[in-house]
């Protein structure tokens, strides 16, 4: 019930850049607006205990927020470009932005429910820190692709980290600080996520469950700074890093 309101919420929040957007302000309108609505009643039926109903609406509501976050990330390749990998790169981009920040959020949350509910079982904390593991894998996966994509535009940038001559920095392309938000996305989006999602899941093999969810927190604090560098970047250079 809880996350299902979180998602809700966020929907609201993304109604809000809708109306104020650029983009594709209707069709876009239209799928947020639908999905907030079918979460919110999801919402309660969870509260009610309608398990069964609330599980297969969450399920509805999430398709039509997904095909909206697709429908924006295509609309932000750049007009010159025609090729089937971006169209592929883009949403894979922004659905794992996503996927990243939102499997350790869930199972952050999930930790501080054994401290209310005795006889929770552990697999369940578990099971999650598996799926985070595997959004670090996916979204390293992405973001490696997306560099090496991009390289001849960062491959000016990256000569800079072995210049040992002082040589001058690049007046053409991209700017040269681009780099620094690269470093950050990379270090606090995929690798210290990738180290703490191995360290979550081992130590809740020991049933440690506050020291779990203690390495859950700080691994959402970075994930969500990794993903914020990775939307400005997305947003200053319009390419998907």
């Amino acid at each position: 019930q809880l996350t299902v309101g979180q998602s809700c919420l966020l929907i609201v929040l993304a109604l809000a850049l809708t109306m104020t957007g650029n983009g594709p302000g209707t069709p876009r309108l239209a799928l947020f607006g639908a999905s907030a609505g079918l979460l919110m009643i999801s919402a309660g039926l969870f509260h009610l205990g309608r398990l069964s109903a609330g599980f297969g609406l969450m399920v509805a509501g999430l398709l039509p927020a997904l095909v909206a976050v697709v429908r924006d990330a295509l609309h932000l390749i750049p007009a010159g470009d025609t090729t089937s990998l971006s169209r592929l790169l883009y949403p894979a981009d922004a659905l794992t932005s996503g996927l990243l920040p939102g499997s350790v959020l869930i199972a952050m949350i999930l930790g501080h429910y054994y401290l209310n509910v005795p006889g929770l079982s552990i697999r369940h904390l578990q099971r999650l820190t598996v799926v985070f593991m595997a959004a670090v894998g996916i979204r390293t996966l992405v973001v490696a692709l997306s560099v090496a994509r991009s390289r001849d535009a960062l491959s000016p940038l990256l000569s800079l980290l072995v210049d040992t001559q002082g040589r001058e920095w690049p007046t053409t392309g991209l700017d040269p600080y681009v780099l620094i938000f690269l470093l950050l996305h990379i270090v606090f989006g995929t690798v210290a996520p990738a180290i703490m999602s191995v360290m979550a899941w081992r130590t809740s093999l020991i049933s440690a469950t506050q020291s779990t969810t203690g390495i859950l927190y700080v691994a959402m604090l970075m994930t969500i700074m990794g993903e914020l560098v990775s939307r400005y970047l997305l947003t200053l250079t319009g390419l998907p890093l």
